[in-house]
């Protein structure tokens, strides 16, 4: 559940997922396979879902066109024929826009070409990115050193704060603020949201771009609610990943055995909101009041028994072992592996988020205007689709490419490291009110 790879999201909850989606072009040999998704809360009626449309061969027929050329409305209700007034429909939900008697492209799609084009692009502006944060290794140490849990790994917090919410969350929120993207938006009765379909371009590999969150609660409101939020941050491989808030709502046949023996031991259950025998909410609590006590300091079992009273921990503490977020000490007592924010780590994250935003600011003063000259020949763009409109999946080659170096240049954690287990992913939690995420 809750899963946002890349930015996709999917449902109020936040859920998502990277979709490949494979449909005839009659002008080519092969399929051709598309990466699709949303970024904001979808509406339950499939009729107001874009992708609905999206999947259909007489649409893509008619997007596969709209490639090269602006299409008369009577020669695309043409190629629509077999679902009459569909054309209306499309253009509700913007994936096309009508001017006059022309029909033209109206959201975030990027061919196989356009595809090549931003990665080619994006390789050569990410060095100076990387090399920007590189020049501020030694103010983030300073900001990390002012976490006190020293069972932590540090590059675990630096990828969390750098990789996950610097250039995701709050990259993602400087860019719109400062204008340099505006996502083409679909709107309804409580729900809102963007769509994007870029072509799968088999010869580009985004192992190691961590460019996907899974967040929970987010915008929820849970009763009662959870004592920590969740996120975990990966590339598109890491799917199904052992972090919380996932393993929350992830059946136990998508468990490691590991950690499906741990979940099992702790309880399976039928949740109203996250779906049939999974850990579920109450899970989410007793974990979260585990942690919460691991972040003043390790911890025996019996003084982590009196974290949840009435509740034994044992099971609790296998499946947090499990999922790596804690581990045994040589004393006996239990230590935090995985960081967890509390209420005193405000300042030190305030610090860290400002550092950020003020190296991808001053980065995209001096680069936003050069990447858009080498992307004058974007498919969408030729077809009134505005730059900005396209930046969002633009800056997520960007920074899931920054990350990947990042990762490589041993400034912050990587998710692959032996013994991870969740490989291409990891999770971070904090008390919900020092850092709200609003998706937009």
């Amino acid at each position: 559940m809750f899963r946002h790879i890349g930015l996709i999201v999917l449902a109020a909850c936040m859920f998502s997922a990277w979709a490949a989606n494979a449909a005839s072009d009659p002008a080519a040999a092969k399929p051709r396979r598309y990466v699709s998704g949303y970024a904001g809360t979808l509406p339950k009626d499939p009729k107001d879902l874009a992708r609905t449309y999206f999947n259909q061969p007489a649409v893509r027929t008619l997007i596969y066109a709209l490639e090269s050329r602006s299409v008369p409305v009577a020669e695309a209700k043409a190629m629509l024929a077999g679902a009459p007034g569909i054309l209306d429909d499309l253009v509700r939900l913007k994936l096309v826009a009508v001017s006059g008697d022309q029909v033209r492209l109206g959201f975030a799609y990027f061919n196989a070409a356009d595809m090549r084009l931003v990665h080619a692009v994006a390789a050569r502006h990410v060095p100076s990115l990387v090399a920007a944060y590189r020049a501020k290794a030694p103010a983030f140490e300073a900001i990390w050193a002012r976490y006190p849990v020293a069972s932590v790994e540090r590059r675990k917090l630096a990828f969390a704060l750098i990789a996950g919410v610097g250039l995701n969350w709050d990259g993602l929120d400087l860019l719109f603020d400062e204008g340099w993207r505006k996502p083409q938006l679909v709107s309804g009765p409580d729900w809102q949201y963007g769509f994007f379909a870029s072509e799968d371009v088999g010869d580009i590999d985004y192992k190691g771009f961590y460019w996907g969150s899974s967040a929970f609660p987010g915008g929820l409101s849970v009763s009662p609610p959870l004592p920590l939020a969740f996120v975990s941050f990966g590339d598109p491989q890491s799917d199904p990943r052992m972090n919380f808030p996932d393993l929350l709502g992830l059946p136990a046949s998508d468990m490691t055995p590991p950690v499906r023996a741990a979940a099992e031991q702790v309880g399976l259950r039928d949740d109203p909101m996250l779906g049939p025998k999974v850990l579920g909410l109450e899970a989410g609590r007793q974990v979260g009041r585990l942690l919460l006590r691991l972040r003043q300091g390790p911890a025996s079992a019996a003084a982590l028994q009196a974290a949840l009273p009435g509740d034994p921990a044992q099971a609790e503490l296998k499946l947090l072992q499990a999922a790596g977020y804690v581990r045994a000490a040589p004393d006996g007592r239990f230590e935090l592996t995985a960081p967890v924010l509390g209420d005193s780590d405000r300042a030190m994250l305030e610090q860290a988020r400002a550092l950020n935003k003020a190296i991808i600011r001053a980065w995209m003063r001096t680069n936003y205007g050069p990447i858009r000259k080498e992307l004058t020949g974007l498919t969408a763009l030729r077809q009134g689709v505005p730059y900005e409109a396209l930046f969002t999946q633009i800056w997520h080659e960007v920074f899931g490419l920054t990350t990947r170096e990042l990762v490589a240049s041993g400034m912050v954690a990587d998710p692959y490291a032996p013994q991870n287990p969740s490989p291409g992913s990891l999770g971070m939690a904090w008390r919900p009110d020092i850092l709200q995420r609003v998706w937009r």
